[in-house]
């Protein structure tokens, strides 16, 4: 289900999100709903952003805003991006083109279609099952788990091998947001928890360590991190209790919230804020059960403070969550 953030006030570049994963029913409501894995849609120009990411713009500053925003820039070498042979994108030349936004137009609506699409396989290498995958789908992005991480040299040569694979470059994700979730453990700063962080409130402490952190995973082949959590959390909340959240203050969410997304993006990491609209207030995990938060019309505005903080500071990406 496709759920864009209408109504939530969060600013004019708003997030889109499918949900993917196994179907379960919740007759109490009337649905059926996806639970995660989660395929995230960044804010702005997604299909600017993965023809860009890749194309020989690194020393432009990626898709992170060091040196510029995906949708704005000229078109130069990076048209080359396109091939020609069958299944791939028929694009003009650069000077026919002058635009991103003009090379999208001629992107079939399969291709439209499966650049709207985040998807993850298992396994180390690029087997000949997700090669065939990413030729059928032509996904806008990947996202990696645990399991498709043993060495940095590995995730390197199988990021390389990813995109040698793409029809059009690729959004290449990790959830690496310190304490334990981490999917990439060796090679790259290992950050504290969140909440470790939070305790500390020095928002240059956590963009100097977003930052080393970004520049290790972009050298991997990362481009984008599903982080940084901010949610308002509760201690007994299912994300205050896993350390996950900088705290159940709002405004010191907001601002390690936004000092995370600077660091991540000035060195070529699209960032992520997640959860809308919070787990900050729930104990039900919303990979097994369905969440039901309770929030006054005074509560809600506190939860989606961050969120908009982070619309606020330009962050690439907002994923949300399973939740009524």
């Amino acid at each position: 289900m496709i759920t864009p953030l209408r109504g939530l006030d969060l600013g004019p570049e708003a997030a889109i999100i499918i949900g993917m994963g196994t179907s379960k029913a919740y007759p109490k409501i009337g649905a059926t709903l996806t639970s995660p894995r989660l395929t995230t849609i960044p804010l702005r120009a997604l299909i600017a952003s993965c023809l860009l990411l890749t194309a020989g713009w690194t020393a432009a500053g990626n898709l992170g805003h060091g040196a510029g925003r995906p949708g704005t820039r000229t078109l130069s070498t990076a048209v080359s991006v396109c091939g020609t042979s069958a299944g791939r994108v028929s694009c003009p030349s650069a000077e026919q083109a002058g635009s991103i936004s003009t090379l999208v137009k001629h992107l079939t609506l399969r291709q439209k279609v499966g650049q709207m699409m985040m998807v993850s396989f298992a396994g180390t290498t690029l087997d000949s099952r997700a090669a065939a995958m990413l030729s059928q789908i032509q996904p806008g992005g990947i996202t990696l788990f645990g399991d498709n991480f043993s060495s940095p040299a590995q995730l390197k040569a199988l990021d390389k091998s990813l995109q040698a694979h793409a029809h059009i470059p690729l959004i290449i994700s990790v959830d690496q947001e310190g304490g334990y979730v981490n999917r990439v453990t060796k090679g790259v700063l290992q950050m504290p928890s969140e909440q470790e962080y939070g305790q500390l409130d020095q928002p240059a402490t956590v963009k100097k360590d977003a930052s080393t952190e970004a520049s290790q995973l972009h050298n991997l082949g990362i481009n984008m991190d599903l982080a940084p959590v901010v949610d308002v959390a509760t201690p007994s909340s299912i994300i205050g209790s896993e350390a996950r959240s900088y705290g159940n203050n709002a405004a010191v969410d907001s601002t390690l919230g936004v000092a995370a997304i600077n660091g991540y993006q000035s060195h070529g990491i699209a960032a992520t804020a997640k959860h809308v609209v919070g787990l900050g207030t729930t104990q039900t995990n919303p990979e097994t059960q369905l969440p039901v938060l309770h929030l006054s019309a005074k509560q809600l505005p506190t939860q989606l403070s961050p969120f908009r903080a982070a619309s606020k500071a330009g962050v690439d990406g907002m994923m949300v969550t399973h939740v009524i």
